[in-house]
């Protein structure tokens, strides 16, 4: 198993990370190197006033308790069931806004995690005429790496393979969620979708997810991402 971190600790001159008992540590560690002279306020604990209020803000989006394995804050069933042939596409009803979906609760119990990412997870909202979410499920739902059991914030796996999604996903006027079974099995699938309805807050932005994959050139320079715009 392994474990890991996205969360940023930045630091203005050095960085010094120490383990206690390494015996059979695998580790990795990516940086990013700012240009000279670049003002950086370094991450410290506890945190300042400014800081908590700004995690106070965050931790507004989400229920009060973040899932445990002794508190899995899951459905008691999934329902209702989506049987999905494979090479077919099967869409959800849609659903009328304005409304936010809050989380986002799915389990499919009879294929491998390499075939959850066959399965493909895309969602519409407001009439766009592109999907504004485009994922296989497995990397949607943070497991692409076949991880049994994890939990954070915006997303976690149960031992029982419940995964869930919770970063919030408000619209104007209706969304519509489709998933397509790349994959040579028939996937049974059940869900259960939090949508809260009601006007938005001004200002709300779409979420967008969209998976790439690409082979990399030994020797040649990778272009990760070119960004433009807000």
């Amino acid at each position: 198993s392994a474990n890991y971190t996205y969360l940023p600790i930045p630091y203005a001159k050095h960085c010094r990370v120490t383990v206690d008992k390494p015996d059979e540590l695998f580790y990795q560690i990516d940086s990013v190197h700012f240009p000279e002279g670049t003002k950086v306020r370094p991450f410290v604990l506890p945190l300042t006033e400014e800081d908590k209020a700004a995690l106070d803000k965050a931790k507004a989006w989400f229920p009060p308790s973040l899932p445990t394995s002794d508190n899995p804050v899951v459905p008691t069933s999934m329902t209702p069931k989506l049987i999905i042939a494979p090479g077919s596409i099967s869409e959800l009803p849609p659903i009328a806004g304005p409304a936010t979906i809050r989380n986002i609760f799915l389990t499919a119990p009879n294929i491998s995690d390499a075939d959850l990412r066959k399965l493909i997870l895309r969602i519409w909202f407001d009439g766009h005429p592109t999907p504004d979410i485009e994922a296989p499920v497995a990397d949607f739902f943070g497991n692409a790496y076949g991880h049994k059991v994890f939990y954070s914030v915006p997303f976690w796996q149960d031992a029982s393979g419940n995964m869930c999604f919770r970063l919030p996903m408000p619209f104007s006027s209706n969304a519509r969620i489709s998933f397509e079974n790349g994959s040579a099995l028939t996937v049974n699938l059940e869900y259960v979708l939090d949508v809260q309805s009601g006007p938005i807050p001004p200002g709300s932005l779409y979420l967008h997810a969209d998976f790439n994959q690409e082979i990399s050139v030994l020797g040649k320079p990778h272009l990760w991402a070119h960004v433009e715009g807000h």
